[in-house]
């Protein structure tokens, strides 16, 4: 039988306290990852843990949580559909396929896109660099020219409506945060239900599946469905609605790879890899 559990008997902020002490579709739906399946155990084993989800999902949560919460750097490919834009423009955008680095700490993020008809190219923050502002390369410029560095501040793309949230906000940690952010803005009226262990539409990587509602959030957002990667218990999947209960943003991360080491390097856009070589080779014609 499966169990839904619902939250009741505390208020909306001492859940949401409660909940943050743990410590970024229709894309979704035909998209696909791959990563190496890790051996958890017996059958048995995995199915008295899928007991003990359905039981208590949110406990299972708190779980998926702290293993977020160990990660301090990974690479992995995001797949992500997000409704977005200004004002009539407002819209589900076309899927978009971003290879992504990350680093806790300093917070660092690199994304190159993979999608060679889409805009942009690759974007870059480091916490404290830069007077904390974001560099990015567009795939195109005007008049054919060579496109060259931009740096705008971190919610700049949230203002033009080219990005959802702010880049501070990618991570598998930050996802859950806001999960539980959701579910204690919602008080008694989340419920929080184990659907069982499915795959994603297009895809032959099965997942532990919890669907969230929770209608009195605010700002309303009525249902999010997470999906549990089973081998390594961290995120793999998210889609979350609106509250006409159409698509509001959707993402899958594959080749989630945490066996890295990152540098500084790793952090720098193509474009400045390209000028630093330039400049060595230009020093050692000169010696």
């Amino acid at each position: 039988m499966k169990t839904s559990v619902r939250i009741a008997g505390l208020s909306a902020p001492a859940i949401t306290a409660a909940l943050l002490t743990i410590s970024g579709c229709s894309a979704g739906r035909d998209a696909t990852w791959t990563t190496t399946a890790l051996d958890k155990g017996s059958a048995a084993s995995r199915a008295a843990q899928v007991a003990e989800i359905e039981h208590d999902p949110l406990a299972y949560l708190h779980t998926v949580a702290r293993n977020c919460h160990e990660l301090d750097q990974y690479t992995l490919t995001m797949t992500r559909q997000e409704r977005r834009g200004l004002g009539l423009f407002y819209h589900l955008q076309p899927t978009e396929h971003v290879q992504c680095w990350f680093r806790r700490s300093p917070f660092s993020l690199r994304m190159k896109w993979l999608d060679t008809d889409l805009k942009y190219g690759e974007t870059t923050y480091v916490a404290g660099q830069e007077n904390d502002r974001v560099r990015f390369v567009p795939r195109w410029s005007i008049l054919g020219l060579k496109p060259g560095i931009v740096r705008v501040d971190l919610d700049a793309a949230v203002r033009w409506g080219e990005a959802k949230y702010p880049l501070t906000d990618f991570g598998l940690e930050r996802l859950i945060e806001q999960t539980f952010k959701f579910i204690g803005e919602a008080g008694a009226d989340a419920s929080i239900r184990y659907v069982g262990l499915e795959t994603v539409s297009g895809t032959d990587r099965p997942a532990y599946y919890i669907r969230i509602d929770a209608p009195a959030a605010n700002p309303p957002q009525p249902s999010q469905d997470l999906f549990i990667d089973p081998n390594n218990d961290l995120p793999l999947a998210t889609r979350i609605y609106n509250a006409g209960g159409k698509l509001e943003a959707a993402y899958i991360y594959d080749n989630l790879d945490t066996n890295v080491q990152l540098s500084d390097d790793d952090f720098l856009l193509e474009a400045e890899r390209d000028a630093s070589a330039a400049d060595r080779s230009a020093s050692a014609a000169r010696e």
